[in-house]
């Protein structure tokens, strides 16, 4: 898929890997079900007699296609659509305003309106100030449960200092309180501010502790990363066919490291050319060629290295080794391979590297193990409960719920609402603090810049 420059070719790309070679995108899976669904009257009764009831929840968020499949599968289950209007948060990926009309249009269901009901946070006015803040009556209103923070700026200390300070008063109410395996949210508007969160927390600077915490990082990268570090490690006959296999590693991950978001024109035409390199040993570029001068050099080091049989220091040198090739690209893998950190995968990869020396004293076979082991633990991640302190996106708190919740933006960078937006995104903006707000069970605590407080608040 290297020369793939558009969504509408990977479109392309992903059907024909479906009908070529059996393989079968997660983005395909609701249009594939539904044509089977409307092709075969049969596997639609069983279907239907195997599941006659079908739950949907989070119903607001279905996307086109999607909601054919719920079509299709209406035909002989009864629906059951659990959703929230002023819960869509989701229309970059195509969650529609129309959909729970359209559900109702379909189906003529019983309609039940729980809107009053409040089972998370019952007996706090966290939903009151929810709703409030779509109507905008909640500004210069004052709420028992949920609360707005300005924070300034301290001399000599991180702009992140009155976060950890408002984390460490929200763990000690729930430690004083006697709260029961309780869960902390701190919440946050990208991906990078996340990251800025978890480092400042990580560390016990400006006089503060630091704190254990979990994050909800996309797998995607560190998970590749490891995989190539894993075969490096494992090694090979020969200088020659280790560095193939890093080359082929290395494609893999320069092509799926930021998960389903398309990959930028020069890493498509860097991938290309060293997919071309391998069949052709042909190179053209400057810096491409450096590149694979890097990584046959890789190989020829690890050759020369002495595993000591300790997984940990062994994995170290490798990634260490990868980050000395001063090239950006396998640098790229190295940096990428130390959120493996965040997604506590450490004592797993460590467990199933140390077992491999144990039997050979080798740690052949090791990027199989690594690969197989991080697919174990993407399924079965989801089964786990949230306690302790979780920094996460606003969208990924989605569905999720927690003892207390800390909402930071920053002051200008991972604004709630960006500059420029339009009304529609100023309406998404603000249904996406809605659903920050109302994940807590017992408070909501909103951080914003006191000389640039949210508009919303």
């Amino acid at each position: 898929m290297s020369n793939i420059s558009s969504n509408e070719e990977r479109l392309v790309e992903k059907r024909r890997l479906f009908a070529e070679e059996g393989l079968l995108h997660f983005d395909l899976f609701a249009e594939k079900a539904t044509e089977l669904l409307t092709k075969s009257k049969a596997l639609s009764r069983i279907i239907g007699r195997a599941y006659p009831i079908i739950i949907l929840d989070e119903f607001q968020d279905t996307n086109f296609d999607e909601w054919n499949f719920i079509k299709a599968l209406g035909g002989q289950s009864r629906m059951l659509a659990l959703a929230d209007a002023e819960q869509r948060i989701y229309e970059f990926r195509g969650a529609d305003p129309k959909r729970i009309g359209e559900f109702v249009t379909q189906f003529t269901p019983d309609t039940f309106d729980f809107g009053t009901e409040n089972h998370r946070s019952n007996g706090t006015d966290i939903a009151v100030f929810g709703n409030e803040l779509l109507s905008g009556a909640n500004k210069g209103k004052k709420y028992k449960d949920v609360n707005i923070l300005g924070y300034g700026f301290y001399a000599g200390k991180s702009q992140l200092f009155p976060l950890k300070g408002v984390v460490l008063q929200a763990m000690k109410r729930l430690i004083s309180a006697d709260v029961k395996d309780w869960s902390l949210a701190i919440l946050v508007p990208t991906k990078q501010l996340m990251f800025q969160v978890s480092d400042y927390l990580d560390n016990n600077i400006d006089g503060l502790p630091a704190l254990q915490h979990e994050v909800a990082l996309d797998s995607e990268a560190p998970a590749l990363a490891a995989v190539l570090i894993a075969g490096l490690l494992e090694g090979g006959k020969d200088a020659n066919s280790i560095s193939r296999q890093m080359l082929q590693n290395l494609c893999t991950h320069i092509r799926g490291r930021k998960g389903s978001k398309q990959p930028n024109q020069t890493d498509l035409a860097l991938v290309q050319a060293l997919e071309t390199y391998q069949s052709t040993e042909l190179i053209r570029g400057t810096k491409r060629k450096k590149i694979v001068d890097a990584v046959e050099q890789l190989g020829d080091a690890r050759m020369q290295l002495k595993c000591t049989g300790d997984p940990a220091a062994d994995w170290l040198t490798v990634r260490e080794m990868i980050y000395q090739s001063g090239m950006e690209t396998l640098q790229q893998v190295s940096i990428d391979a130390k959120y493996l950190r965040l997604l506590h995968k450490g004592a797993m990869l460590r467990s199933r590297l140390g077992e491999l020396w144990r039997k050979t004293g080798t740690y052949q076979g090791a990027e199989a193990s690594v690969r197989d082991a991080l697919l174990q633990e993407h399924f079965s991640a989801s089964l786990k409960p949230l306690h302790g302190i979780h920094i996460m996106t606003i969208h990924k708190s989605k569905g999720k719920e927690f003892s207390e919740v800390v909402i930071y933006e920053g002051s200008h960078q991972g604004r709630i609402l960006r500059a420029g937006c339009n009304e529609s995104e100023t309406a998404q903006a603000m249904l996406t603090l809605r659903v920050a707000v109302t994940r807590a069970m017992r408070r909501a605590t909103i951080l914003t810049p006191e000389r640039d407080c949210c508009p919303f608040l």
